[in-house]
């Protein structure tokens, strides 16, 4: 591999980015180690010292924090239905695991109040254009009428709009909305036909007979798509506003609840990649954290972390538990090596570098000493985020006997192996 022999840009901006993202150790600026330089006599002499070498290379790296996770229901995807209204069940259309669409008929219940409202707003209607016809007649009689008879009919007018109005909101509280424009120019037969079955679809509406339904029937329809995830509820079932009949959730989008550590909390970040893989599956599943607790769990300690999760694939489920990765930062190109070639003199982390010029015929046969700042662990290996360089060599197995040597010379014990 060919020796590079100055810090690029890009080293340098590696570097720069490593330092933001959490602190690393630093050498003391008191050492002096990296003045001093190990020789050996020959080769052979280091061969019988243990000493092997490796060159230094650039590999992908992802450096990360480890938590433990739960997988839980987007609680914003996630409602819990009841009735709007006291009544019997007339029909259950839903079972549980059964996809559904928004707006998508789950049940039907009578509700007499429901039928109250229908006819209140008929009612409303009714006197509505009753009273409009009353003042767009004696309008057109201003010369004969006196003027106090006019203001009283268009009075009456505004009373009646506003009760229509009224009347109108009372159903659209019951989720059930009505277009009043089309039904101002109809009889009274054909407005109380348009209301029975107000609120219900018409694929619905075609499969109900009109003769002898109810005009009583309020929808329970779903918010949104999702799933059915519970069901308590049956045909003939008298029910009020406090029984839960189904719960519906999108499972399609799910949250992934951490216990970050409460000493790595100062490393999180809003939108930091996360990669989670359930206990039992294979598949790792990404998302982004979006939400950090301001708060510490008082028995753990840690920190809960929430991240939204793709799960179009339908890998995930609620309440499954695993281990979740959060992605600090990516280097594609880091210097890493060994565990066992980084050192410590007490002072400085060190890694002792081949001379360049080792295997030169009649040149010395020398160690330099590198004070190195270690970055990110991987298993057995350790980053390097400054003082080595991509293609130089280093000792690595066998390498404390650098170390040793090093630590002799510092009392003035002599140096160097030999034959």
């Amino acid at each position: 591999m060919k020796i590079s022999t100055a810090i690029t840009q890009e080293q340098l901006a590696r570097t720069e980015h490593a330092l933001s993202v959490k602190e690393r150790p630093q050498n003391n600026s008191r050492a002096k180690s990296y003045t001093t330089r190990i020789q050996f006599v020959s080769e052979l002499a280091m061969e019988k010292a243990g000493v092997e070498v490796d060159a230094v290379e650039e590999k992908p790296i992802t450096e990360e924090l480890t938590a433990s996770g739960e997988i839980s229901y987007n609680q914003t995807l996630m409602a819990h239905l009841s009735s709007r209204l006291p009544g019997t069940v007339w029909r259950v259309s839903k079972e549980v695991g059964n996809p559904v669409k928004k707006g998508e008929i789950l049940a039907l219940i009578d509700a007499a109040d429901l039928g109250k409202a229908k006819a209140n707003l008929l009612q409303a209607i009714v006197q509505f254009n009753l009273r409009k016809a009353n003042y767009e007649r004696l309008h057109g009689l201003e010369d004969s009428v006196a003027g106090r008879v006019i203001l009283e009919a268009k009075s009456a007018l505004s009373t009646a709009q506003v009760e229509m109005l009224g009347a109108q909101q009372a159903l659209a509280n019951l989720g059930i909305s009505v277009d009043l424009d089309p039904l101002s120019t109809l009889s009274e037969r054909d407005i109380t036909q348009r209301l029975q079955f107000a609120g219900l679809p018409r694929s619905l509406v075609e499969t109900l007979d009109q003769g002898t339904a109810t005009t009583n029937l309020l929808p329970i329809a779903a918010p949104f798509d999702g799933v059915i995830l519970e069901r308590d509820v049956v045909s003939g079932e008298v029910v009020d506003l406090q029984k839960t009949l189904f719960a519906i959730a999108d499972p399609r989008i799910m949250w992934l609840n951490l216990r970050v550590p409460q000493e790595d909390a100062q490393y999180l970040r809003m939108g930091q990649p996360v990669r989670f893989q359930a206990d039992g599956v294979k598949t790792e599943t990404t998302g982004k954290i979006a939400w950090i607790s301001t708060s510490i769990d008082e028995k753990t300690r840690t920190i809960e972390v929430r991240a939204v999760l793709d799960n179009e694939a339908g890998l995930l489920r609620a309440h499954a538990f695993g281990k979740g990765r959060i992605v600090l930062r990516e280097e594609p190109k880091a210097v890493v090596i060994p565990n066992e070639a980084i050192h410590s003199d007490g002072l400085s982390n060190l890694v002792f570098v081949r001379d360049k010029n080792f295997f030169t015929e009649g040149s010395p046969k020398f160690f330099h000493i590198r004070e190195v700042r270690p970055g990110a662990t991987f298993g057995e290996a350790t980053e390097i985020i400054a003082g080595l360089l991509p293609g130089e060599v280093i000792a690595t197995k066998g390498s404390g006997a650098l170390l040793a040597q090093l630590q002799k010379s510092s009392l003035g014990a002599g140096c160097c192996g030999n034959d």
